[in-house]
């Protein structure tokens, strides 16, 4: 962090903090001029925080604190929804590592690198792409999950701070 340009730390900012504040406004303010509002269906907001928010990434402060900055302003946006309109949800999910095409690049550039995030994983694997989409088809569902609101929905294969894998013990699943 120590040679972190202000302007990377406020772009990132502006990028993942600001950008959602503005869709989120955006959001609210669709809610509350429709004209038939009781007509309104699956009025969910699913805001992409991340596993940086909640645990911090060794040089990379601007997006972490910039992920970590979302879970407040979802904390504050579910009562405001709801303030709008009752059935209005807003909600986070906070994705560990996902195996991704640029996932596996990085790894195969850097096993070391892979085996790093998700050594700390209890499942001993990145979070399948899939996992993540069904994640946000249940969060936006009215139908399946219209009491949950203000919620982090980690999607990290039981991440924590314990070490789970060792390197000899075999390569990322």
């Amino acid at each position: 962090m120590a040679t972190m340009s202000v302007e990377q730390f406020r772009q990132t900012n502006r990028v993942n903090l600001e950008g959602t504040f503005l869709t989120a406004r955006e959001w609210l303010r669709g809610i509350q001029s429709a004209r038939n509002p009781d007509t309104l269906q699956n009025m969910s907001l699913v805001v992409f925080g991340s596993e940086a928010g909640l645990m911090g990434v060794k040089s990379n402060a601007d997006y972490a604190s910039s992920k970590a900055a979302l879970q407040g302003l979802v904390l504050s946006l579910a009562p405001d929804a709801a303030s709008i309109h009752p059935r209005a949800r807003v909600n986070l999910i906070a994705p560990g590592p996902v195996d991704t095409p640029q996932f596996r690049k990085e790894i195969a550039e850097d096993p070391l690198e892979g085996w790093t995030e998700v050594a700390t994983v209890a499942q001993g694997r990145p979070t399948p792409m899939s996992a993540v989409a069904y994640s946000c088809l249940f969060l936006a569902s009215e139908r399946y999950s219209s009491s949950v609101t203000g919620q982090f929905h980690r999607l990290d294969g039981g991440k924590s701070g314990k070490l789970f894998h060792l390197p000899a013990r075999g390569s990322i699943r």
